[in-house]
């Protein structure tokens, strides 16, 4: 598909994106290459070649609804993102003739062009000048209804860097054809600082998007009794046949049959990624407990699809096991010695987990991108401690218990005892001397984050994303020694626990190692994708989720995040959402976090810091052969450092 599509001009790419799907948080319009790619046709046609020209091809006003209907172009019909819209040209060298087409038969700007006005075909050169140049011969938009509002608005490509004159204009041709009252949508930050020079009335991408009452955050379709959540207590009564309606988003479920929120979060939240590795469905409704009420303790089936989600009674009351398959991956608990950072590598992943070793990667082969300094305590440590102290056989003598096989909450008291007993055991003083001594050497006593490194973490289809537990801000050496037997003892979590169950790991093979790493005490912090995570084709995205102080709230999805999109392609920045956050961790002087009130309602994210943190993405994703990565990333005093880099689960 990349290799035809690069046979046509830069405009035609243009205006994939410009009327692009509306994938949920993006708000975008039905794009003509998707409706046409899903029943095989690729390629820009011609479309007079192909039916009966209509009684209006372009008109220079519309007077009414009726007429807008008749020249409108509306995908995903009946959903509730279904847009009907319309193009329109205006030439600047024709007395600022305004045309609106009839979109269904010219499909795109360019065909009009062509076939109408220039009569030729126009070179790259001639078409990218209409959206790059003030110099340009034409303007071009849509006009579109849009439902969440019920308000019209027009709209350009989101690279178009029209002057506040130009847009001006725009406005005063529209308002005296158009039959009712239309406001200009910015598609990007600089279309909207030119908008506030030309002074006009404006809707934001971001003010759609909260009207949305529905997303799409996973597609699928699933079986189960439908459960509402209000408390984390809650949880522990949870089945793997349950679909759950989550008031509030917690950091990490037992394994369930789909989920529903009502609190839209980001699409790296630890809940949002564990329901990508289970593959089920999961969705953002609006007021989801009390429209499916009548629904609560019943058996259903729920689908979820990119526009929309059906509900109803389900006969079905036995839920078949899902398999998933996930990536094995090869462990080596016989090395017992600690790992620095930046000398291990992909291969070194077989003693410290992925976590450490793709950040060991980075800092070995990408020197210039900044990594708070640590070092590995390998599996074999763990291992060896489990068995010097009869733990593996104690856990083996409960899984042997009938009540624990079948009572899930005797299950989830049980394996609580069992992780204190962990926490509880004395490290031995030369284990624990051996590593503060690495502590106060290497890293020179500062204060450090002890930070989970399984064997099942980070992998290509599986990313355990909150099911295991780190440590934040440790600062003495009781701290250590309690936070090292934290995180060990977090191989035991109820959740991750389930979820083993459940994709039939076995626990004999999952092993924890433990990355230590300074801990910095950041401004800012958040998570990016390598690629636009509702749409697989636009590669040149970079999607970043922001909020002020450490990182934590970004990926518990608690609260929304600042959302932007970067195109590497467009130059543009798209602003998805802004941050509803209303206080920030920081580091504690006594140890572990404090929560700190937010005095400051300006954006976390500026133009540059955009730009070098879509840069570095870039670069990592190379490094693992271009393979799409979720990474977590934090800003202390303009320095951007990488605490974290998986493959994106997608």
């Amino acid at each position: 598909m990349v290799k035809v599509m690069l046979r046509y001009s830069f405009l035609t790419l243009f205006l994939i994106n410009l009327i692009f799907p509306l994938y949920g948080q993006t708000a975008r319009k039905p794009s003509y290459y998707d409706q046409q790619s899903k029943i095989g046709n690729l390629l820009p046609r011609s479309v007079a070649n192909q039916r009966p020209t209509p009684k209006i091809t372009y008109i220079s006003s519309i007077k009414d609804q009726n007429i807008f209907q008749q020249l409108a172009r509306t995908y995903e019909l009946g959903s509730l993102y279904e847009i009907p819209h319309i193009l329109f040209v205006i030439d600047l060298k024709n007395n600022n003739h305004l045309y609106y087409l009839n979109t269904p038969f010219y499909e795109l700007h360019e065909n009009f062009l062509q076939q109408v006005i220039v009569k030729k075909k126009l070179t790259r050169t001639e078409l990218n000048t209409n959206y790059l140049s003030p110099k340009r011969r034409f303007l071009l938009g849509t006009l579109s209804w849009q439902q969440s509002i019920k308000q019209y608005t027009y709209e350009f490509w989101e690279g178009d860097t029209l002057s506040a004159e130009q847009l001006q204009l725009t406005e005063q041709l529209i308002k005296q054809t158009f039959f009712d009252a239309v406001v200009f949508k910015t598609n990007s930050t600089t279309q909207e600082q030119t908008t506030k020079k030309a002074n006009i009335h404006y809707f934001t991408q971001q003010q759609l998007i909260q009207q949305q009452s529905f997303l799409a955050l996973n597609q699928g379709t699933a079986v189960g009794k439908l459960k509402l959540i209000t408390s984390e207590q809650d949880l522990t009564s949870l089945t793997s046949s349950d679909i759950i309606i989550l008031k509030e988003t917690p950091i990490a479920l037992p394994p369930v049959a789909a989920i529903i929120t009502e609190q839209p979060s980001t699409v790296l939240s630890h809940v949002n990624l564990l329901a990508k590795s289970w593959k089920i469905p999961n969705a953002y409704i609006k007021n989801a407990a009390e429209e499916l009420k009548q629904y609560e303790n019943q058996w259903i089936e729920l689908q979820v699809n990119t526009s929309n989600y059906t509900i109803k009674a389900s006969e079905q009351t036995v839920v078949a096991t899902k398999v998933i398959t996930v990536a094995k991956t090869n462990t080596n608990t016989t090395q017992l010695k600690l790992f620095p950072l930046k000398t291990l590598t992909i291969k070194d992943s077989i003693y410290c987990g992925s976590k450490a070793a793709n950040l060991g990667e980075i800092s070995h082969k990408l020197p210039a991108i900044n990594i708070p300094d640590g070092f590995c305590i390998p599996f074999g440590q763990y291992q060896l401690f489990m068995q010097q102290h009869g733990l593996f056989k104690q856990l083996a003598q409960l899984e042997n218990q009938p009540q624990f096989k079948n009572n899930s909450q005797y299950r989830q008291h049980q394996l609580a005892l069992f992780r204190q007993q962990i926490i509880d055991t004395p490290i031995p003083n030369k284990l624990l001397n051996e590593w503060v001594k690495q502590w106060q050497g290497q890293l020179a006593g500062k204060a450090i984050f002890v930070r989970s490194s399984s064997n099942s973490e980070d992998l290509p289809n599986f990313s355990s994303a909150g099911l295991y537990t780190s440590v934040a801000n440790v600062i003495d050496r009781e701290s250590l020694a309690k936070a090292v037997k934290t995180v060990w003892a977090s191989t035991y979590n109820y959740k991750a626990y389930e979820t083993r169950q459940i994709l039939r790991l076995s626990d004999d093979l999952i092993k924890m190692s433990v990355l230590i790493q300074v801990a910095i005490d950041t401004d800012k912090a958040g998570v990016m994708i390598t690629r636009d995570p509702f749409n697989k084709t636009r590669p040149y995205i970079t999607y970043i989720a922001a909020k002020y102080g450490l990182g934590i709230k970004v990926v518990e999805g608690k609260a929304i995040a600042e959302q932007v999109m970067y195109s590497s392609w467009s130059k543009a920045i798209q602003v998805l959402s802004l941050s509803d956050e209303k206080t920030a961790l920081k580091l504690a002087k006594d140890g572990g976090v404090v929560e700190q009130p937010l005095d400051s309602d300006q954006s976390i994210l500026n133009e540059q810091l955009i730009v070098n943190l879509a840069k570095i993405a870039r670069q990592i994703k190379y490094l693992f052969n271009s393979q799409d990565q979720d990474i977590e990333w934090a800003v202390k005093q303009g320095t951007i450092f990488i605490l974290q880099s998986r493959p994106y689960i997608h």
